[in-house]
């Protein structure tokens, strides 16, 4: 059809148009999961979004396209949320969506203005190897080869890493004891559970200081901004372990300093997971309600185990 071939035309930088993030995954050609709730959708789409202003006008018109490009293009996401809230399912999903876009893009070191032979970096770090390993990356790749889409475009998955064949797309599961994953090309860190990192304070004196929470926020953002400005992201997933611990400081400051192309929420698990309601926790807030109230709403208490467990009293 002519229109077609127009579409080839208009859409140089685009070789294949991309479906939305809900036919992405429910769609049983690329994830076929379940669809996922309003919040978690929300969440993947401030963390998706990495193509530029005059791509979008091609793919949805001028309105949509300035209108997409301005409430989904974030250079950090900043999720406070409930354990159980599926924070760790959210971000498997944005990798893969976001290596997805990648493969819909012709070239995709040329569009970003990279020299030939470089990768585009995706890197999740958790607070230690084991959780790197079992709760993001294993899943992960378990995503990916249950996918007849990302088994056609073809991957080679290791231990610790996943390789791309069609597109110079790499992912990386990292933690914060290692500063192996320093000088890549980095496009999209994921800070999972960056309130349980050490604090600079428990780590004084340490070698280890550099993992320090805000030692690693500060290196990876500098890292992202310094190589993608405009579309790069530092995604901070966490429930609060205290009253004003890593995650609950971000999310006040941006919201205190309306921090440009910043985007933050706050959420109970069951307002973001609809599978989880919240009598079914009834049992857990009668046996612990400081814990409770801290791990399911992000309420917690001012220190993680103080003595005094009521400050009023």
């Amino acid at each position: 059809e002519i229109s077609d071939f127009d579409k080839l035309v208009s859409h140089e930088e685009i070789e294949t148009e991309p479906v939305p993030i809900d036919v992405f995954v429910s769609d049983k050609k690329y994830l076929g999961l379940p669809p996922l709730s309003e919040i978690q959708t929300e969440i993947v789409k401030n963390s998706t979004q990495i193509l530029k202003k005059d791509t979008l006008i091609k793919l949805h018109g001028e309105d949509e396209g300035i209108k997409i490009y301005d409430k989904y293009t974030q250079n950090e996401v900043i999720c406070q949320l409930g354990k159980g809230s599926g924070k760790d399912h959210c971000a498997r999903i944005t990798m893969a969506y976001t290596i997805y876009l990648m493969h819909c893009l012709r070239d995709p070191l040329s569009y970003y203005g990279k020299a030939t032979g470089v990768y585009v970096d995706l890197l999740n770090l958790a607070v230690n190897a084991q959780q790197a390993q079992r709760v993001f990356f294993e899943p992960f790749k378990n995503l990916l080869l249950a996918s007849p889409w990302f088994n056609e475009q073809g991957f080679e998955p290791r231990v610790s890493e996943i390789f791309f064949f069609s597109r110079p797309v790499r992912c990386f599961s990292g933690h914060s004891e290692s500063e192996g994953w320093e000088g890549y090309e980095v496009m999209t860190i994921i800070l999972d559970e960056i309130s349980a990192f050490k604090t600079a304070a428990e780590l004084k004196g340490d070698v280890r200081s550099k993992g320090s929470a805000a030692a690693i926020y500060n290196m990876s953002k500098l890292s992202v901004m310094s190589r993608f400005p405009e579309v790069g992201k530092t995604i901070l997933l966490s429930f609060p372990r205290y009253k004003g611990d890593f995650i609950q400081q971000r999310y006040d400051s941006c919201k205190e300093k309306d921090e440009p192309k910043t985007w933050a929420i706050k959420a109970a698990t069951w307002e973001v997971n609809p599978t989880i309601e919240r009598e079914q926790l009834e049992s857990e807030y009668i046996r612990n309600p400081i814990e409770a109230r801290a791990r399911f709403e992000c309420e917690p208490p001012n220190m993680e185990d103080a003595f005094f467990r009521d400050a009023d009293l």
